[in-house]
């Protein structure tokens, strides 16, 4: 990566942690907007399911967490720099950027993960993000 320090702009950290949270507990919030939505009451079975894979999903992550980091580069500090290389300055825009593209880094952090060296395939994907980055 060059020498020009990347711009975190006034959203780009806690969309970062926004995006890392939904997709750990994308099954309670889907149920969440289902139970608001539908006429019928959601079952306690339902919600167990829902509660449990979450839990697992957050697990998973700890996981992939674990595999992709280095010592000079941990994982959430590679989202952080992926997330600033797609912001662009305008609060709207960033917060659709940074959510979409740093929840779909961590999907794809999870297919790395299975892969030898995951820290370095890893680096190799945030140093793609940082060099077609936008420019502000």
């Amino acid at each position: 990566m060059s020498s020009e320090p990347l711009r975190l702009f006034a959203l780009t950290r806690p969309t970062t942690w926004l995006a890392m949270g939904t997709v750990r507990l994308m099954p309670l919030g889907l149920l969440l907007v289902r139970a608001a939505t539908a006429d019928t009451p959601v079952s306690a079975p339902v919600w167990m399911a829902a509660l449990i894979a979450s839990l697992a999903a957050t697990a998973l992550f700890w996981q992939v967490e674990t595999r992709c980091s280095s010592d000079d580069q941990p994982y959430g500090r590679g989202l952080l720099v992926i997330a600033a290389s797609v912001s662009c300055g305008w609060m709207a825009m960033d917060v659709l950027f940074v959510l979409c593209t740093v929840m779909a880094a961590q999907c794809v952090s999870c297919a790395l993960a299975l892969t030898p060296n995951p820290p370095a395939r890893f680096q190799q994907l945030v140093a793609w993000f940082y060099r077609h980055r936008m420019y502000q």
